[in-house]
């Protein structure tokens, strides 16, 4: 439908026929949609926004559980270095002495 001043608008409109005597007029009844439109357009952005925040949430979960992961075998690693630092006739066991090998050999339990 279009408005007075040229303005394309969305209606809805719907019709009965009536029995008025000899004639048949036809009763109408026609709705704006322009703000159901707007409202389902609004609607349908923040549904795909909601996705967008989903998928980031999902993506730092995994994140945090690599990260996790990662720190439990980077704990084991540190904790076999450093006991094999202290059973070895080193000075140091500074993590820059770490790659030197040992004089004795490392028995892990």
């Amino acid at each position: 439908m279009y408005t007075h001043d040229g303005e394309r608008k969305p209606v809805e409109v719907n019709a009965s026929f009536m029995e008025f005597g000899d004639r048949e007029p036809i009763c109408t009844i026609s709705r704006d949609l322009t703000a159901r439109r707007t409202a389902e357009k609004e609607k349908a952005r923040m549904e795909r926004q909601i996705q967008e925040i989903h998928k980031l949430e999902s993506l730092g979960v995994l994140a945090g559980g690599i990260a996790h992961d990662f720190n439990n075998l980077l704990a084991v690693v540190l904790g076999n270095a450093d006991r094999g630092s202290s059973r070895g006739n080193r000075k140091s066991s500074s993590p820059a002495s770490i790659g030197k090998p040992c004089r004795q050999p490392i028995v892990l339990h």
